[in-house]
């Protein structure tokens, strides 16, 4: 493994709830595996606030520059139907050749292993993590043994 891998972390950050689970998720991450940067969109968005307003046009530009610099991107795919911008994130990192982690703690169900088939379909790996573990810790360290499988796999 490269000495720092850049994941870029996709996901709702919309609410309270979801930005807190986002930057503890990063946090955890980080711990278990120093080596790596995690790209965290919503700490990046303050600075494209102008006069109280946020400017759409750029904050686009840096989360696509941001997977382009990204050597894999984790999603969070949870919700009856994934959040959009998550999934636009998913299909621009696909076509970009970047491996895509999926990660579900969604107890729902869908139509292809509790998500959409195209989403399943373009996630080098999908980790199904119950929400009723509700424990950040162990779920990064799944994570981060994804990220290690995936490459490990791609530098053989």
């Amino acid at each position: 493994m490269r000495a720092l891998l850049k994941i870029y972390l996709a996901g709702p950050l919309f609410t309270i709830a979801e930005r807190r689970f986002n930057r503890e998720l990063t946090r955890e991450i980080g711990a278990a595996l120093p080596r790596c940067e995690v790209i965290l969109p919503q700490l990046r968005a303050g600075k494209y606030i102008v006069d109280g307003k946020m400017d759409f046009d750029a904050i686009v530009r840096d989360c696509i520059e941001q997977i382009d610099h990204a050597d894999a991107v984790i999603a969070m795919l949870d919700g009856s139907d994934s959040d959009s911008g998550t999934a636009w994130e998913c299909g621009y990192a696909h076509a970009r050749d970047k491996p895509i982690i999926g990660v579900r703690t969604d107890l729902r169900g869908s139509e292809d292993d509790g998500l959409n088939a195209m989403l399943r379909r373009t996630c080098r790996v999908v980790i199904a993590f119950p929400a009723t573990r509700e424990k950040i810790r162990p779920l990064a360290r799944e994570i981060v043994g994804a990220i290690s499988r995936v490459f490990e796999t791609k530098t053989h």
